[in-house]
């Protein structure tokens, strides 16, 4: 199962991906987590610093792809990345034999206050286009989890209401 968590920077997304994975990994052997900064620095991300929309599509295809070897290789994958993108995002579905879409849904007000280091102007990001302002995020269609991130979320009870959800078609 490819357990898929997006959102706006600043939304959750990270923490919510960590959380579950402490709490699914005791019970759950062939389970991995791919955070999308780390899959992007261990492809040499300085070749990524732009963030324009086809960078961010090169980016997201590239964890899609690893997706891809792990979900043939009955892996269970956790990933948080902003994705921003419906159509992968509907690609998705097809591509992985069990797919749950998590949507942490902030307001770009909301996420500038709590991620001041990535929305300030005077951040080493400033000149970075980012999504949510300069690049659209295409809202998720059909998410099979909406969580109003606005609100400050008890990451630990809702990792533990996912897991009981999602346990059972783990691979």
């Amino acid at each position: 199962m490819i357990i898929w968590i997006i959102g706006l920077g600043g939304s959750g997304k990270t923490s919510l991906a960590k959380r579950l994975y402490k709490t699914a990994k005791p019970k759950t052997d062939n389970l991995v987590l791919l955070d999308n900064p780390e899959i992007r620095n261990l492809f040499g991300g300085s070749d990524d610093k732009e963030f324009t929309p086809k960078i961010r599509r090169k980016l997201t295809n590239r964890l899609q792809k690893i997706c891809q070897l792990l979900d043939r290789s009955k892996i269970n994958a956790i990933c948080s990345i902003l994705c921003p993108f419906e159509d992968i995002r509907r690609k998705n579905r097809k591509l992985f034999s069990k797919y749950y879409e998590i949507f942490l849904d902030a307001k770009i007000d909301i996420v500038k206050k709590r991620k001041a280091n990535l929305y300030s102007p005077k951040s080493k990001w400033a000149k970075t286009p980012k999504v949510g302002i300069e690049i659209p995020f295409e809202e998720p269609r059909k998410p099979d989890l909406i969580l109003n991130s606005n609100i400050k979320i008890d990451f630990s009870k809702t990792a533990n209401k996912i897991y009981q959800t999602i346990r059972t078609k783990l691979l």
